[in-house]
């Protein structure tokens, strides 16, 4: 399976190439660290006058507020990471998007980079993405805090042999998922869902036995959720394809030594699929087929773009 592998075919940097790219990581991370230190820390005045004024005109008020620092943060994250050539990636937009519209984006999923490259494009072009967190991310420190107070869903994510078990379990989520986004009813938001519930590996490739040669299989529960809540809202549905150098994907500091680029980014804006919504009996049933005729698109896009980086 080529698409799996986890080295690419570019030579191995000689000593000083490795040190001059370890030097680069250190610096990024730091400054970057740095930078989001002091965002959050404009961030939290708003945060706390939220958490004390739990109604919902100061709330309005301050995902003003937030929305403006988070703006803030990933406008200098992107300045940053150009400074020390450092996040490559060339894109390619098929669509109109706009910032004052509400949108579903769905995207392959290789590495935790990938949503550092979300938060980068998304800025100016997009609204700010929020995506569906695990609940134990609440207890993340500064992280967990900041998705709180900028309203993120945090899920309790049922095991299928739980809901099996306690059926009331999927209607439980579901609530979760409702009561979340209509939140973001009189805001424009992008929310973002992983559909492949995980990141891509070759082992976790051969043990599903994808018929995907670069994917893994996608789950339609996460999609369904917002389709439910909130498909009147959605302007569309942007079908974003990432592609790095090593199929894989590259580790954190990998990507922070500049070693692995440019990434090639393809977002594609679709039209919202009708009959998803959760009281249709045979809803789950279009989804699932819905989402695996975009994986089929999916599939040949990166074997085409793949094509396009240097080996």
């Amino acid at each position: 399976m080529p698409s799996t592998a986890t080295r690419s075919n570019r030579p191995d940097p000689g000593p000083l190439q490795v040190l001059r790219l370890q030097l680069t990581a250190a610096v990024t991370l730091t400054l970057a660290v740095l930078w989001l230190v002091g965002c959050f820390g404009l961030l939290l005045p708003f945060a706390l006058i939220k958490l004390a004024l739990p109604f919902e005109p100061i709330r309005r008020w301050t995902a003003g507020r937030m929305d403006r620092v988070v703006g803030l943060f990933s406008g200098g994250l992107g300045r940053l990471l150009h400074w020390m050539r450092v996040g490559g990636y060339r894109l390619e937009v098929d669509g109109a998007l706009h910032q004052d519209r509400t949108y579903l984006l769905i995207c392959n999923h290789q590495s935790w980079v990938d949503i550092v490259y979300l938060l980068i494009l998304h800025h100016r072009r997009i609204p700010f993405p929020r995506f569906f967190l695990k609940r134990e991310l609440l207890w993340f420190p500064i992280i967990g805090f900041a998705c709180w107070a900028m309203d993120f869903p945090f899920m309790r994510r049922y095991s299928s042999r739980q809901r099996a078990a306690n059926p009331a379990l999927a209607q439980r989520d579901l609530d979760t998922a409702r009561k979340a986004c209509e939140r973001y009813r009189n805001t424009p938001v992008t929310i973002i869902n992983y559909v492949e519930g995980t990141r891509l590996s070759r082992a976790r490739h051969q043990a599903q036995q994808s018929p995907w040669q670069h994917l893994l299989r996608p789950r339609a529960g996460g999609i369904h959720y917002v389709m439910s809540a909130m498909g009147d809202q959605l302007a569309g549905v942007i079908d974003t394809t990432v592609v790095y150098p090593t199929p894989e994907g590259p580790g954190f500091w990998r990507f922070l030594t500049g070693a692995e680029q440019p990434v090639l980014i393809r977002m594609r804006l679709r039209p919202v699929p009708a009959g998803l919504a959760m009281e249709d009996p045979d809803s789950r049933q279009r989804a699932e087929a819905w989402i695996n005729g975009l994986w089929d698109e999916k599939d040949a896009d990166i074997a085409a773009m793949r094509r396009e980086l240097p080996p």
